[in-house]
């Protein structure tokens, strides 16, 4: 996962030549499916995953640092938000996690956790953020 994470750093490329609301859009939607396929019984779906999870989660991190400095005057303020806030949806999805994982299966949980993900195509971009 960390090495084709790497892929997902040259986000910047793609958020100047696509927008940041097409790129957000799009990483959510491939974030979405490399959960989804997780829950698949092959070993290629579990590799795939971790390869999708990878490129897709540092290339949503680094979607929200350009974004949170697009939204805060104080560009340091934007991103120490954007971290703080993954840190604490890391922490507290975590524990959510492991107790769904618990109560119900691996299967049910993560296709929750995929639809949970799919769900942030909802949230609004405003134009003047988007491009």
């Amino acid at each position: 996962m960390g090495a084709f994470g790497v892929v997902g750093g040259i986000g910047g490329m793609f958020i100047e030549k696509l927008g940041l609301a097409f790129i957000y859009r799009l990483t959510l939607l491939a974030l979405s499916l490399a959960i989804a396929i997780l829950t698949l019984p092959s070993t290629i779906a579990i590799y795939s995953s971790a390869i999708g999870f990878g490129i897709t989660y540092i290339l949503i991190t680094g979607i929200l640092i350009v974004w949170s400095t697009r939204l805060f005057s104080v560009a340091a303020v934007g991103v120490s938000l954007a971290f703080l806030s993954l840190g604490i949806g890391q922490s507290i999805g975590s524990a959510v996690a492991g107790e769904l994982i618990v109560q119900s299966s691996y299967t049910m949980s993560f296709l929750l956790f995929a639809l949970i993900t799919f769900t942030g195509l909802l949230v609004p971009i405003r134009r003047s953020l988007a491009s």
